[in-house]
């Protein structure tokens, strides 16, 4: 809905990737108990909830130049079709290269490259 509402869907990235990094980086690999994890998010929440308040969040979003959140979205992009990419056994990883076509990718046994 703040997406929406607001007309700035970006506002709303910054906090999903605090609550993943909380998740994950924080409890998970630190052994923090996870019944500890929401008193995390409650104070993360009402930090964003202050800065958005403040207006302090529209300053950020307004001082980021367009090419570079045009750059960010294509990297995201790029990123997710990596993923994809991988998962469907296109790419794999290469000790060399770090990254490789799989000989047996659909790509390749098309092609007749092997």
């Amino acid at each position: 809905m703040m997406g929406l509402l607001s007309n700035y869907p970006i506002s709303l990235a910054p906090g999903m990737e605090i609550n993943a990094f909380l998740a994950y980086t924080i409890c998970k690999a630190t052994g923090i108990d996870w019944r500890i994890g929401p008193g995390f998010f409650f104070i993360e929440g009402c930090i964003i909830v202050i800065i958005t308040l403040t207006k302090l969040r529209e300053t950020i979003i307004h001082s980021i130049p367009l090419s570079l959140k045009c750059a960010v979205s294509v990297g995201i992009g790029l990123f997710l079709a990596f993923i994809g990419f991988e998962n469907a056994g296109f790419i794999s990883g290469s000790p060399t290269t770090l990254v490789t076509i799989c000989q047996h990718s659909p790509a390749v046994v098309a092609s007749g490259l092997r």
